[in-house]
């Protein structure tokens, strides 16, 4: 994940450096019209950039959704099984409902 990381911080870099010679260089690259030329590096270096950050942002939606899906998961193994203690009269309904609510608020 770190490899991925200094890649993509490696490749923002190359697309500053070729913004910011374009920008020092604006009347020379129109003078000598090679705008296209230009253009054709910073498509480059942009997917480039793209194609680096894609592991990473993948990375960053797993991170996002995965605990939302454990406890969605452990809340609905909790439906069912301290459902059916409340309805076999092992579990009290209030604490049954005190427990939903208490894995709601953390997940």
């Amino acid at each position: 994940s770190l490899q991925y990381m200094e890649d993509v911080g490696e490749r923002q870099t190359d697309i500053v450096e070729v913004v910011q010679e374009a920008d020092q260089n604006h009347r020379l690259i129109s003078d000598y019209f090679m705008r296209k030329q230009v253009q054709s590096v910073l498509e480059d270096r942009t997917q480039s950039l793209t194609a680096a950050s894609m592991p990473t942002k993948g990375a960053a939606i797993a991170n996002d959704y995965f605990p939302g899906y454990v406890s969605t998961l452990l809340l609905a193994g909790y439906l069912w099984f301290g459902g059916t203690g409340v309805v076999k009269g092992e579990l009290q309904i209030g604490a049954f409902l005190a427990t939903i609510n208490a894995v709601k608020e953390i997940g």
